[in-house]
């Protein structure tokens, strides 16, 4: 039996050049798992040395959404005793009207029943007092 050479070298050749791209692709593989797991170790463990500094150092953490809430309130609050104000205001200036017109009302009532001096200069000065108001 004859040994053809050139066949032989080309099948060696092709059976190294495989297993080199195996054992490659093999290597590339673990390589790539092996930083995929570093870099998650890594990023928990910042997480965690951060946490710690920041207890350590009392920093609060920001919550801005609670911070808006918080000036929204305060803004209500402000614009709600306003807003009070304002009716307690209205509320008085209508009582004293009612209060000026039913004076009026009274003396008018008093100077028709008895036509004196004393009830015709009360019912002037109640009226005027209830017409300026």
């Amino acid at each position: 039996m004859e040994i053809n050479y050139i066949k032989l070298s080309l099948a060696i050749f092709i059976a190294v050049t495989l297993s080199t791209l195996t054992t490659d692709v093999i290597e590339v593989y673990f390589a790539k798992k092996a930083a995929e797991e570093i870099i998650n170790v890594t990023v928990k463990e910042l997480k965690r040395s951060t946490i710690e500094l920041n207890k350590k150092i009392n920093i609060p953490t920001l919550n801005i959404n609670k911070e808006i809430n918080e000036l929204m309130n305060k803004r209500k609050e402000r614009a709600n005793k306003s807003l009070k104000k304002e009716i307690e205001k209205i509320q008085s200036i209508r009582a004293i009207r009612k209060t000026n017109n039913d004076t009026c009302k009274f003396w008018n009532d008093e100077y028709i029943k008895r036509k004196s001096e004393y009830n015709e200069v009360m019912k002037n000065s109640a009226c005027k007092r209830a017409a300026n108001y």
